[in-house]
């Protein structure tokens, strides 16, 4: 989810489950997180490396495009 989308609709972050947030460089992860955890979201695993750093593990990925 881009993070100008954070501040809508976030039923898609489980309060049952983590959820990993991440982005290129680090920055907007944190942001994202910030907002997340303002709006009743803890369970957030903040991946550090950004997407580069995902790809080299098991967790699952899903095709999201983002437009700046």
């Amino acid at each position: 989810m881009p993070l100008n989308d954070i501040g809508g609709d976030i039923s898609e972050f489980r309060v049952d489950r983590d959820s990993y947030i991440h982005c290129a460089g680090g920055y907007r992860s944190i942001i994202a997180n910030s907002i997340l955890k303002s709006r009743g979201i803890h369970n957030l695993i903040d991946v550090k490396g950004g997407f580069s750093s995902i790809k080299r593990t098991d967790i699952p990925t899903r095709k999201n495009t983002c437009s700046n």
